[in-house]
Protein backbone atom coordinates (compact mmCIF):
# COMPACT_ATOMS: atom_id res chain seq x y z
CA UNK A 1 0.00 0.00 0.00
CA UNK A 2 1.66 3.38 -1.33
CA UNK A 3 2.28 6.17 1.47
CA UNK A 4 -0.64 8.61 1.63
CA UNK A 5 1.80 11.46 2.17
CA UNK A 6 2.26 13.48 -0.95
CA UNK A 7 6.22 13.41 -1.92
CA UNK A 8 5.18 15.95 -4.94
CA UNK A 9 7.08 19.61 -4.83
CA UNK A 10 4.41 22.90 -5.68
CA UNK A 11 5.72 24.75 -8.35
CA UNK A 12 6.34 27.79 -6.64
CA UNK A 13 7.46 26.09 -3.13
CA UNK A 14 11.33 26.82 -2.65
CA UNK A 15 11.14 26.83 1.14
CA UNK A 16 14.57 27.64 3.29
CA UNK A 17 18.06 26.23 2.74
CA UNK A 18 20.09 25.14 5.71
CA UNK A 19 24.04 25.52 6.19
CA UNK A 20 24.29 22.64 3.54
CA UNK A 21 22.43 24.39 0.47
CA UNK A 22 19.32 22.00 1.14
CA UNK A 23 15.88 23.16 1.06
CA UNK A 24 13.29 22.42 3.44
CA UNK A 25 9.86 23.36 4.28
CA UNK A 26 8.16 22.35 7.65
CA UNK A 27 8.55 18.30 7.23
CA UNK A 28 9.53 18.37 3.99
CA UNK A 29 13.21 17.99 2.14
CA UNK A 30 12.30 19.99 -0.68
CA UNK A 31 15.59 19.74 -2.77
CA UNK A 32 19.22 19.95 -2.66
CA UNK A 33 20.77 23.19 -4.04
CA UNK A 34 24.38 22.16 -3.47
CA UNK A 35 26.11 20.77 -6.26
CA UNK A 36 29.31 19.64 -4.50
CA UNK A 37 27.62 17.80 -1.25
CA UNK A 38 29.64 14.54 -0.69
CA UNK A 39 28.33 13.49 2.70
CA UNK A 40 24.83 14.75 4.15
CA UNK A 41 22.83 13.47 7.46
CA UNK A 42 18.28 14.97 6.79
CA UNK A 43 17.61 17.26 9.51
CA UNK A 44 15.20 14.59 12.23
CA UNK A 45 11.83 15.14 12.11
CA UNK A 46 11.87 15.27 8.44
CA UNK A 47 9.14 12.71 6.76
CA UNK A 48 8.92 13.30 3.25
CA UNK A 49 11.81 13.30 0.84
CA UNK A 50 10.20 14.82 -2.16
CA UNK A 51 10.38 14.08 -5.98
CA UNK A 52 13.53 14.83 -7.55
CA UNK A 53 14.89 16.23 -3.98
CA UNK A 54 18.23 14.89 -4.84
CA UNK A 55 18.49 14.65 -8.49
CA UNK A 56 21.66 14.40 -10.20
CA UNK A 57 23.74 15.13 -7.34
CA UNK A 58 27.08 13.44 -8.72
CA UNK A 59 29.31 14.44 -5.95
CA UNK A 60 27.34 12.49 -3.40
CA UNK A 61 28.51 9.71 -2.15
CA UNK A 62 26.66 9.14 1.81
CA UNK A 63 23.34 9.98 3.05
CA UNK A 64 21.72 9.54 6.34
CA UNK A 65 18.17 9.16 6.82
CA UNK A 66 16.18 9.89 10.19
CA UNK A 67 13.75 7.48 11.35
CA UNK A 68 10.93 9.90 11.22
CA UNK A 69 11.22 9.44 7.49
CA UNK A 70 8.06 7.91 5.72
CA UNK A 71 7.92 8.71 2.29
CA UNK A 72 10.81 9.08 -0.52
CA UNK A 73 9.65 10.80 -4.19
CA UNK A 74 10.32 9.58 -7.43
CA UNK A 75 13.37 9.99 -8.73
CA UNK A 76 14.86 11.29 -5.66
CA UNK A 77 18.46 9.89 -6.05
CA UNK A 78 18.34 9.25 -9.53
CA UNK A 79 21.64 10.02 -11.01
CA UNK A 80 23.68 10.30 -7.61
CA UNK A 81 26.05 8.25 -9.38
CA UNK A 82 28.50 7.84 -6.81
CA UNK A 83 26.22 7.23 -4.03
CA UNK A 84 27.27 4.36 -2.11
CA UNK A 85 25.58 4.50 1.54
CA UNK A 86 22.00 5.28 2.03
CA UNK A 87 19.35 3.92 4.35
CA UNK A 88 16.00 3.19 4.35
CA UNK A 89 14.02 3.92 7.37
CA UNK A 90 11.26 1.54 8.83
CA UNK A 91 8.01 3.44 7.34
CA UNK A 92 8.52 3.84 4.24
CA UNK A 93 6.39 1.93 2.13
CA UNK A 94 7.02 2.40 -1.23
CA UNK A 95 10.39 2.34 -3.28
CA UNK A 96 9.24 4.70 -5.79
CA UNK A 97 9.65 5.35 -9.62
CA UNK A 98 13.73 5.89 -10.46
CA UNK A 99 14.22 6.38 -6.66
CA UNK A 100 17.80 5.06 -7.21
CA UNK A 101 17.89 4.90 -11.17
CA UNK A 102 21.87 5.60 -12.45
CA UNK A 103 22.99 5.32 -8.91
CA UNK A 104 26.12 3.22 -9.82
CA UNK A 105 27.93 3.02 -7.35
CA UNK A 106 25.04 1.86 -5.02
CA UNK A 107 25.95 -2.08 -4.43
CA UNK A 108 23.89 -2.75 -1.48
CA UNK A 109 20.21 -1.86 -0.14
CA UNK A 110 18.67 -3.34 2.48
CA UNK A 111 14.80 -2.61 2.78
CA UNK A 112 12.82 -2.94 5.94
CA UNK A 113 10.08 -4.74 6.55
CA UNK A 114 7.59 -1.74 5.49
CA UNK A 115 8.34 -1.57 2.01
CA UNK A 116 5.99 -3.61 0.34
CA UNK A 117 6.34 -2.35 -3.02
CA UNK A 118 9.06 -1.14 -5.58
CA UNK A 119 7.58 0.62 -8.65
CA UNK A 120 9.48 0.70 -12.57
CA UNK A 121 13.43 1.58 -13.19
CA UNK A 122 13.51 2.17 -9.20
CA UNK A 123 17.07 0.43 -8.62
CA UNK A 124 20.09 1.22 -10.45
CA UNK A 125 22.28 -0.29 -12.59
CA UNK A 126 25.34 -0.97 -9.78
CA UNK A 127 23.19 -2.70 -7.24
CA UNK A 128 24.63 -6.28 -6.45
CA UNK A 129 22.41 -7.26 -3.13
CA UNK A 130 19.28 -6.28 -2.34
CA UNK A 131 17.68 -7.15 1.50
CA UNK A 132 13.90 -7.74 1.63
CA UNK A 133 12.24 -7.98 4.94
CA UNK A 134 8.99 -7.98 3.98
CA UNK A 135 6.81 -11.34 3.95
CA UNK A 136 5.76 -10.23 0.05
CA UNK A 137 6.36 -7.19 -1.93
CA UNK A 138 4.98 -6.28 -4.83
CA UNK A 139 7.42 -5.72 -7.69
CA UNK A 140 6.66 -3.68 -11.14
CA UNK A 141 7.49 -5.56 -13.90
CA UNK A 142 10.09 -3.03 -14.51
CA UNK A 143 11.28 -2.83 -11.31
CA UNK A 144 14.57 -4.45 -12.08
CA UNK A 145 14.63 -3.67 -15.69
CA UNK A 146 18.75 -2.11 -14.95
CA UNK A 147 19.62 -4.33 -12.53
CA UNK A 148 21.75 -6.22 -14.40
CA UNK A 149 24.22 -6.67 -11.60
CA UNK A 150 21.89 -7.78 -8.85
CA UNK A 151 23.94 -11.36 -7.68
CA UNK A 152 21.87 -11.89 -4.43
CA UNK A 153 18.82 -11.19 -2.83
CA UNK A 154 18.05 -11.35 0.67
CA UNK A 155 14.84 -12.55 2.25
CA UNK A 156 12.72 -14.17 5.00
CA UNK A 157 12.53 -17.95 5.27
CA UNK A 158 8.76 -18.14 5.61
CA UNK A 159 8.93 -16.31 2.41
CA UNK A 160 11.35 -17.81 0.39
CA UNK A 161 9.20 -19.34 -2.07
CA UNK A 162 7.19 -16.30 -2.79
CA UNK A 163 10.33 -14.70 -3.48
CA UNK A 164 11.54 -17.08 -5.84
CA UNK A 165 8.32 -17.34 -7.74
CA UNK A 166 8.40 -13.58 -8.32
CA UNK A 167 11.83 -12.60 -9.27
CA UNK A 168 11.69 -16.12 -11.59
CA UNK A 169 8.58 -13.82 -13.66
CA UNK A 170 10.93 -10.82 -13.63
CA UNK A 171 13.45 -12.78 -15.53
CA UNK A 172 16.02 -12.16 -12.01
CA UNK A 173 18.82 -14.63 -12.19
CA UNK A 174 20.14 -13.24 -8.92
CA UNK A 175 20.34 -16.12 -6.23
CA UNK A 176 17.89 -16.03 -3.65
CA UNK A 177 18.96 -16.29 0.01
CA UNK A 178 17.66 -16.10 3.76
CA UNK A 179 17.94 -13.71 6.11
CA UNK A 180 20.04 -15.87 8.81
CA UNK A 181 17.84 -16.14 12.10
CA UNK A 182 19.92 -15.56 15.21
CA UNK A 183 19.77 -17.73 18.11
CA UNK A 184 18.21 -16.10 21.77
CA UNK A 185 22.00 -15.46 23.23
CA UNK A 186 22.17 -13.20 20.09
CA UNK A 187 18.97 -11.33 20.46
CA UNK A 188 20.82 -8.28 21.44
CA UNK A 189 22.18 -8.06 17.87
CA UNK A 190 20.00 -6.75 14.76
CA UNK A 191 18.22 -9.60 12.16
CA UNK A 192 17.44 -6.94 9.89
CA UNK A 193 18.73 -7.23 6.05
CA UNK A 194 21.64 -4.91 7.05
CA UNK A 195 23.36 -7.69 9.16
CA UNK A 196 23.00 -9.48 7.10
CA UNK A 197 24.74 -8.26 4.20
CA UNK A 198 28.10 -9.06 4.78
CA UNK A 199 30.14 -5.61 5.85
CA UNK A 200 32.52 -4.76 3.15
CA UNK A 201 36.18 -3.67 3.61
CA UNK A 202 38.60 -1.39 1.09
CA UNK A 203 41.48 -3.41 -0.58
CA UNK A 204 44.04 -1.39 -2.50
CA UNK A 205 46.25 -3.02 -4.89
CA UNK A 206 49.32 -2.01 -6.26
CA UNK A 207 50.31 -1.70 -9.83
CA UNK A 208 53.60 -1.90 -11.28
CA UNK A 209 54.18 -2.27 -15.33
CA UNK A 210 55.11 -0.77 -18.64
CA UNK A 211 52.85 2.25 -20.37
CA UNK A 212 52.63 3.59 -23.34
CA UNK A 213 51.79 7.16 -23.71
CA UNK A 214 50.46 8.77 -26.77
CA UNK A 215 50.65 12.19 -26.83
CA UNK A 216 48.88 14.15 -29.65
CA UNK A 217 51.18 17.13 -30.85
CA UNK A 218 49.90 20.40 -32.77
CA UNK A 219 52.36 22.87 -34.98
CA UNK A 220 53.82 24.44 -32.42
CA UNK A 221 55.47 20.51 -31.57
CA UNK A 222 52.85 21.11 -28.14
CA UNK A 223 51.23 17.63 -26.62
CA UNK A 224 47.40 18.75 -26.18
CA UNK A 225 45.50 15.25 -25.83
CA UNK A 226 47.24 12.22 -24.36
CA UNK A 227 46.26 8.64 -23.94
CA UNK A 228 48.03 6.35 -21.33
CA UNK A 229 47.78 3.11 -20.47
CA UNK A 230 49.37 -0.51 -19.03
CA UNK A 231 50.36 -2.88 -22.00
CA UNK A 232 49.76 -6.67 -20.89
CA UNK A 233 51.98 -7.84 -23.13
CA UNK A 234 54.64 -7.10 -20.83
CA UNK A 235 55.01 -8.45 -16.83
CA UNK A 236 52.28 -6.86 -15.16
CA UNK A 237 52.60 -6.64 -10.94
CA UNK A 238 49.84 -6.76 -8.42
CA UNK A 239 50.86 -6.54 -4.96
CA UNK A 240 47.77 -7.15 -2.55
CA UNK A 241 49.81 -6.46 1.24
CA UNK A 242 52.54 -8.74 1.27
CA UNK A 243 51.72 -11.03 -1.66
CA UNK A 244 52.71 -10.18 -4.98
CA UNK A 245 50.43 -11.73 -8.45
CA UNK A 246 51.21 -11.07 -12.07
CA UNK A 247 48.30 -10.99 -15.23
CA UNK A 248 48.69 -14.59 -15.35
CA UNK A 249 47.79 -15.35 -11.48
CA UNK A 250 44.13 -13.85 -12.41
CA UNK A 251 40.99 -15.53 -14.02
CA UNK A 252 39.68 -15.20 -18.12
CA UNK A 253 37.38 -12.74 -18.31
CA UNK A 254 34.91 -15.40 -19.28
CA UNK A 255 34.39 -17.35 -16.63
CA UNK A 256 33.45 -14.48 -14.13
CA UNK A 257 29.77 -13.12 -13.99
CA UNK A 258 30.15 -9.99 -15.36
CA UNK A 259 27.91 -8.45 -17.69
CA UNK A 260 29.71 -7.88 -21.20
CA UNK A 261 27.34 -4.87 -22.03
CA UNK A 262 29.92 -3.03 -20.11
CA UNK A 263 32.98 -4.15 -21.81
CA UNK A 264 34.98 -0.49 -23.06
CA UNK A 265 35.52 0.14 -26.62
CA UNK A 266 38.20 -2.87 -27.84
CA UNK A 267 40.29 -0.61 -29.91
CA UNK A 268 41.87 2.69 -30.25
CA UNK A 269 42.93 3.37 -33.72
CA UNK A 270 46.53 5.33 -33.34
CA UNK A 271 46.28 7.50 -37.04
CA UNK A 272 42.25 7.51 -36.61
CA UNK A 273 42.39 9.18 -33.14
CA UNK A 274 45.08 11.45 -34.59
CA UNK A 275 42.79 12.53 -37.66
CA UNK A 276 40.17 12.74 -35.39
CA UNK A 277 41.76 15.38 -32.78
CA UNK A 278 43.45 17.49 -35.72
CA UNK A 279 47.11 16.44 -35.04
CA UNK A 280 49.83 17.68 -36.73
CA UNK A 281 52.45 14.37 -35.38
CA UNK A 282 51.85 12.25 -32.24
CA UNK A 283 54.75 10.79 -30.15
CA UNK A 284 55.11 7.42 -28.44
CA UNK A 285 56.37 7.36 -25.18
CA UNK A 286 57.72 4.21 -22.91
CA UNK A 287 57.47 4.48 -19.76
CA UNK A 288 57.79 2.45 -16.02
CA UNK A 289 54.52 3.49 -14.15
CA UNK A 290 52.34 2.49 -11.32
CA UNK A 291 48.99 3.41 -9.71
CA UNK A 292 46.74 2.05 -6.81
CA UNK A 293 43.56 0.59 -7.49
CA UNK A 294 40.71 0.26 -4.57
CA UNK A 295 38.38 -2.89 -4.69
CA UNK A 296 35.63 -3.33 -2.16
CA UNK A 297 35.58 -6.90 -0.41
CA UNK A 298 33.42 -8.68 2.08
CA UNK A 299 35.06 -8.31 5.59
CA UNK A 300 35.40 -11.70 6.13
CA UNK A 301 37.07 -12.93 2.45
CA UNK A 302 40.69 -12.08 1.25
CA UNK A 303 41.78 -11.08 -2.08
CA UNK A 304 41.43 -14.47 -4.45
CA UNK A 305 43.23 -13.77 -8.14
CA UNK A 306 40.73 -16.59 -9.03
CA UNK A 307 37.77 -13.52 -9.09
CA UNK A 308 39.75 -11.53 -10.76
CA UNK A 309 40.55 -10.45 -14.86
CA UNK A 310 42.07 -7.79 -16.92
CA UNK A 311 39.91 -5.96 -19.22
CA UNK A 312 42.03 -5.11 -22.38
CA UNK A 313 41.69 -3.21 -25.49
CA UNK A 314 43.96 -3.75 -28.67
CA UNK A 315 46.15 -0.07 -29.82
CA UNK A 316 46.10 -0.36 -33.61
CA UNK A 317 49.53 1.34 -35.12
CA UNK A 318 49.75 3.01 -38.03
CA UNK A 319 52.03 0.01 -39.40
CA UNK A 320 49.01 -2.16 -38.87
CA UNK A 321 50.42 -3.51 -35.59
CA UNK A 322 48.71 -4.05 -32.72
CA UNK A 323 49.59 -3.91 -28.63
CA UNK A 324 46.99 -4.73 -25.74
CA UNK A 325 46.28 -2.40 -23.36
CA UNK A 326 44.75 -2.89 -19.86
CA UNK A 327 41.67 -0.47 -19.14
CA UNK A 328 40.49 -1.80 -15.87
CA UNK A 329 40.54 -4.79 -13.87
CA UNK A 330 37.00 -7.05 -12.99
CA UNK A 331 36.72 -8.26 -9.65
CA UNK A 332 33.87 -11.02 -9.40
CA UNK A 333 31.28 -9.19 -11.51
CA UNK A 334 32.05 -4.89 -10.93
CA UNK A 335 34.76 -3.24 -13.10
CA UNK A 336 37.50 -1.10 -11.43
CA UNK A 337 38.74 1.25 -14.07
CA UNK A 338 42.78 2.31 -13.60
CA UNK A 339 45.52 3.38 -15.49
CA UNK A 340 49.23 4.79 -15.13
CA UNK A 341 49.39 7.48 -12.50
CA UNK A 342 52.98 7.50 -11.60
CA UNK A 343 55.41 7.54 -14.75
CA UNK A 344 59.00 8.09 -14.93
CA UNK A 345 60.32 8.06 -18.66
CA UNK A 346 62.47 5.55 -20.72
CA UNK A 347 62.43 6.09 -24.67
CA UNK A 348 60.08 7.80 -26.74
CA UNK A 349 59.45 8.31 -30.93
CA UNK A 350 57.13 9.92 -33.37
CA UNK A 351 54.57 7.47 -34.23
CA UNK A 352 52.74 9.12 -36.70
CA UNK A 353 52.79 10.50 -39.05
CA UNK A 354 55.56 7.74 -40.60
CA UNK A 355 57.05 7.87 -43.90
CA UNK A 356 58.59 4.50 -45.48
CA UNK A 357 61.83 5.07 -44.46
CA UNK A 358 60.41 4.89 -40.91
CA UNK A 359 58.37 2.19 -40.79
CA UNK A 360 60.43 -0.23 -42.26
CA UNK A 361 63.34 0.73 -39.09
CA UNK A 362 60.10 0.62 -36.79
CA UNK A 363 59.97 -2.87 -37.73
CA UNK A 364 63.07 -3.90 -37.37
CA UNK A 365 63.00 -2.88 -33.81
Amino acid sequence: MKEELSTKVGVFESGDNDAFGVAYKDNRLLKCRNNKLTEYTVAEGTEIICDRAFHDCKTLESILLPDSVKAIGEAAFSGCRNLREINIPEGVAVIRQGTFRDTDSLADLALPESVTQIEKFALGSGLTTLGCEAPEIDFNRSALQYCNRLATVFVPESSLGNYLLQLSKLGCKATVETIPVKSESENSESTSANDSMRKMKTIYIGVYGIERFLDLLDEEGDGYEAFGQFTSEEKLTFTVGDDEYTQYDFADLDDLPYDDQFLPDQELDVEKICKEYGATSAMLYTNKSSCTIEIELPEDEEFDPKKAALVCRDWIYPNDTDESMVKGLVYVDKLYDFGPEDSRGIEGHQIWPLDEEEEDDWDED
